[in-house]
């Protein structure tokens, strides 16, 4: 490429400035050359939705395993009081890993996306929880809940609640039974779409960190 002063011509048209002899990969935008050889364009590309399901989808994929993941290992170090009547810690056992779990998948979410706001952190990261709990709720209906835990044993009992058939129970016991459930399900989803959100959040702010921002900021100038 040639430069000289007064009119100059790219692509065989005339603008006033220097006179340049564009190659074939020149692209003339107004007044402006680009010359690949010599100019590299950097930026963000513009918004077309909020949601970025590649990131929600790994998300998911490290939560679901890292939740059976220490549900079999809490199991196989006998934390679990399933021998013994009346034991409760299972249930509280089991929705630690699940707030782990959640956590991690959020993060990840947040992390890998390349939306950087808290919004998008957030938002990310309920997704995550919301995919995790059809999951779930999925594997429980079909038969897998033995591998989920209590936690899938608290959703399939809510969802039964309104289909079962069970003459020779109490009324009002099926029904405390149920508030029971309902109850606990409650709290469950609540702590972990928190998790999940607080995850997505600082996913977000992980990467890039402020120096990197600032680094390539004054690489532009």
């Amino acid at each position: 490429m040639t430069s000289s002063s007064g009119a100059h011509s790219v692509g065989g048209e005339n603008v006033a400035g220097t006179t340049r002899t564009a190659g074939p990969d020149v692209v003339m935008r107004g007044n402006m050359v680009h010359d690949p050889d010599r100019d590299r364009a950097v930026g963000i590309p513009p918004r077309r939705d909020r949601v970025r399901w590649g990131p929600v989808w790994a998300g998911l994929v490290v939560a679901l395993p890292t939740f059976l993941l220490l549900e079999v290992i809490t199991l196989a170090l006998g934390w679990w009081d399933i021998a013994e009547p009346g034991g409760t810690n299972a249930g509280w056992i089991s929705g630690i890993n699940g707030l782990i779990a959640f956590f991690l998948g959020g993060l990840t979410a947040g992390a890998s996306s390349m939306w950087r706001g808290t919004n998008d952190g957030l938002l990310h990261g309920i997704l995550v929880w919301a995919l995790g709990i059809v999951s779930i709720l999925g594997l429980a209906l079909l038969g897998g809940g033995a591998l989920l835990g209590p936690v899938a044993q608290v959703v399939t009992d809510v969802a039964n609640v309104g289909t079962a058939n069970v003459p020779n129970i109490d009324p009002a016991q099926a029904a405390e039974t149920a508030k029971s459930s309902a109850s606990w399900a409650s709290l469950g989803l609540g702590l972990t779409i928190a998790a999940a959100a607080l995850g997505g959040v600082l996913g977000a702010k992980m990467w890039p960190s402020k120096k990197d921002v600032e680094r390539e900021q004054a690489a532009l100038r």
